[in-house]
C-alpha cells in the first residue's frame, strides 16, 4: 500500500460533507430512510468518479460517509459491501492511501512520479527497480493497493509524470507504458458507463480495462504477472536490508 507524505487523516475538506449530501445520500436514503436494495445498486452504479491525486483521498472521506450512513440505515454488512462494489473510482496518481477502498477503486501510478512522495519501503523499491530499468509494467491487485504502475508515462524526463491531463493516446509525448497505463484507465471509464446504461453489476476488474478488447486483455495479463514477480523481488530486497539492518 501506499502512503503519501502527510498525515492525511489531519486534512479534511469541508467539501467533502457538502458532495456526500449533494450527490449520494439521497441515492442511499429518502426522508430519512434506506431504499430498497435493487435501487441503491442502480443509483450507486450510475456514479463514475475519475480523481486525481488528493481527489483520490477525497473519494475515500466519502466513502467513510456512505459506510456511516448505510450503519446508521440498517443496512446489513453483506449489502454494504455489494453496494459499494458497485461504485468505482478511476484514481490518476493517488496521493492516498490505497488497497483500503471499501469500492472498486483502481488507481494508476508512474513509479517516476515525485511529486507524490510515498514514505515507505513498498513504494522506495518501486522507484529502485525504476531506476535500476527493473520495473516492468505491473498491476498490483487487491490489498497490495489496486494499482497499475508504470515505469514512466511520458517519453520525455522533463514532464511530470504526475500531471497527466489528456487521454490522447496517439500522442507521441507517452511512452509506451503511458500508453497502455491510459488506454486501460480509459477502458476502465467506458465500461463502467456501459454497465450503468445497460443496468448490469460492475464487471470484474479484467473486464473494466480491457472493454472487450483482446489486446488490451493480453497486456493485463503480462501486468498481472509482472506485479507477482515485482511483488516477490520487492519483498526479498526489503527482506535483505531488514537482515542487513539487523546485522549492523
Amino acid at each position: 500500500m501506499y502512503m503519501s507524505k502527510q498525515n492525511m487523516e489531519d486534512i479534511n475538506p469541508q467539501y467533502v460533507q457538502q458532495i456526500f449530501d449533494t450527490v449520494f445520500l439521497p441515492r442511499i436514503s429518502s426522508g430519512g430512510k434506506r431504499l430498497p436494495l435493487p435501487n441503491v445498486c442502480r443509483n450507486i452504479r450510475n456514479i463514475t468518479i475519475v480523481a486525481h491525486c488528493h481527489g483520490a483521498y477525497t473519494f475515500l472521506k466519502i466513502e467513510e460517509m456512505i459506510q456511516a450512513k448505510m450503519r446508521e440505515l440498517g443496512y446489513s454488512p453483506a449489502e454494504m459491501a455489494f453496494i459499494q462494489q458497485q461504485l468505482l473510482c478511476v484514481a490518476h496518481a493517488p496521493y492516498c492511501t490505497l488497497g483500503i477502498s471499501k469500492s472498486t477503486m483502481i488507481s494508476f501510478a508512474s513509479a517516476h512520479d515525485y511529486e507524490v512522495n510515498y514514505h515507505n519501503q513498498f513504494y522506495t523499491m518501486v522507484q529502485q527497480l525504476s531506476r535500476d530499468a527493473s520495473l516492468e509494467f505491473s498491476w498490483f491487485p487487491g490489498r497490495r493497493g489496486n494499482v497499475f504502475v508504470a515505469p514512466y508515462i511520458f517519453n520525455s524526463q522533463e514532464n511530470d509524470d504526475h500531471n497527466i491531463v489528456d487521454y490522447n493516446i496517439a500522442s507521441d509525448k507517452f511512452s509506451k507504458y503511458g500508453k497502455i497505463l491510459l488506454r486501460f484507465a480509459a477502458n476502465t471509464i467506458v465500461s463502467s458507463v456501459k454497465s450503468s446504461i445497460n443496468g448490469t453489476p460492475l464487471p470484474p476488474i479484467k473486464e473494466l480495462v480491457s472493454d472487450g478488447d483482446p489486446n488490451a486483455a493480453r497486456y493485463f495479463e503480462i501486468a498481472t504477472k509482472n506485479g507477482t514477480a515485482m511483488y516477490d523481488t520487492i519483498l526479498q530486497r526489503i527482506s535483505k536490508t531488514h537482515q542487513n539492518v539487523q546485522g549492523m
